[in-house]
């Protein structure tokens, strides 16, 4: 309990010192602060902890002076990984049907918490819904802002339309023809490398219900790799990633992250990825350590498999809020993020997400600011 206690302590310390230096605060009034958090530690450990957590969304929200949308990003490089360039949002999938003015809000606002990526679904029964006919627009429009913004694009690279997938009108059904998907990735990539797309996610959690009529790491295999080499074809630059794990546990319908990940190397799956992705969500701590902690983990399986050099890209990360409240997600975004940093192997971490008027959105269906948003502004931005 003691050293909770401590680091507990030092994570206020850090979250406070931090915003107010962020904020022009004084040497003197950062020193104030976190006596008062020093001395708050030598109380019981439960009002130890609830005092912190008040003293971490007090302050956020009081001495921060860099406010929501306030902030222009556009001199940000958002090359190369490292520092606040390691985090970013995943965004959804419906901003190619927002209104310009919508985007440019929320992407000025992406500049404000240091966000230095986005993740947006590049659907394919969104751009090309009747074969032949592309819908390009509102992703032009998304992606020239973004990249206007030096904000870095993970385009996500996901389901079907129906005279892809065999009729259905469900688009999570998997592709008839991995050639006929891969044939769009690459459209995809050249449509938009030379914009500065260079990251590509190829779908999202197939080990669970989005790949329909159910998980198959062969079946996923194949669309992956002929993806990955439409893709490396049109944009050598390319990094490919595989599409997200939900963490699953192994059931009659779904794969754990490590099976998951397994049988895609079973299934030859090596020469056609250059990075893991998985969804790590902290409403359970269990989700994050299935990457490099549990006995059988992501990082174990890919230095098994010689492939201990390839980063993990957390393409997901959320909070549910509704369960664990504003206060306590602010608490994990904080942890989260500086563990994070100190991973060796870590790609980027991907926020989920940002605007959501119900359980997950840093801010909400208002555009108002919710705690987690200063959260996350104060763990992006610490050293």
């Amino acid at each position: 309990m003691i050293r909770r206690l401590m680091f507990a302590a030092a994570l206020a310390a850090l979250f406070v010192s931090g915003i107010a230096t962020g904020a022009g605060g004084s040497p003197t009034s950062i020193t104030r602060v976190c006596s008062t958090v020093t001395q708050t530690v030598t109380a019981t450990a439960t009002s130890t902890v609830t005092t912190i957590s008040t003293v971490i969304l007090t302050v956020t929200q009081t001495v921060t002076t860099t406010s929501p949308g306030t902030t222009d990003p556009g001199t940000s490089t958002a090359t190369g990984l490292g520092g606040s360039r390691m985090f970013g949002i995943a965004a959804g999938a419906d901003m190619q049907n927002w209104s310009a003015a919508n985007v440019t809000r929320a992407l000025a606002d992406y500049g404000a918490l240091h966000a230095s990526w986005i993740r947006h679904d590049f659907a394919w029964d969104a751009i090309e819904p009747q074969e032949g006919t592309y819908t390009w627009a509102g992703f032009d429009q998304l992606v020239a802002a973004a990249r206007s913004k030096g904000i870095n694009i993970v385009a996500t690279i996901t389901y079907t339309p129906a005279w892809a997938n065999g009729g259905h009108t469900d688009h999570t059904y998997a592709p008839a023809s991995a050639d006929e998907f891969g044939q769009f990735a690459g459209a995809v990539a050249a449509r938009y490398a030379p914009q500065g797309v260079h990251t590509y996610e190829i779908w999202n959690e197939p080990n669970i219900g989005f790949w329909k009529p159910s998980p198959d790491p062969r079946a996923y295999t194949a669309v992956l790799c002929s993806a990955y080499q439409r893709i490396h074809a049109a944009d050598p630059a390319a990094t490919v990633i595989t599409g997200g794990t939900s963490p699953a546990g192994d059931g009659p319908s779904t794969y754990s992250p490590q099976t998951w990940l397994s049988d895609l190397y079973a299934a030859g799956a090596k020469p056609c990825f250059d990075a893991v992705g998985h969804h790590p969500y902290v409403d359970a701590w269990a989700n994050w350590d299935a990457m490099a902690t549990y006995t059988v983990n992501l990082r174990q399986i890919e230095t098994a498999n010689g492939d201990g050099a390839k980063k993990i890209w957390a393409t997901e990360v959320g909070c549910n809020r509704s369960t664990l409240g504003d206060t306590e997600c602010s608490n994990r975004i904080m942890q989260a993020f500086a563990m994070w940093r100190g991973y060796t192997w870590a790609g980027a971490l991907l926020w989920f997400t940002y605007w959501d008027p119900n359980v997950y959105g840093l801010v909400d269906g208002n555009w108002a600011p919710r705690p987690e948003w200063f959260a996350y502004q104060s763990a992006a931005t610490q050293t």
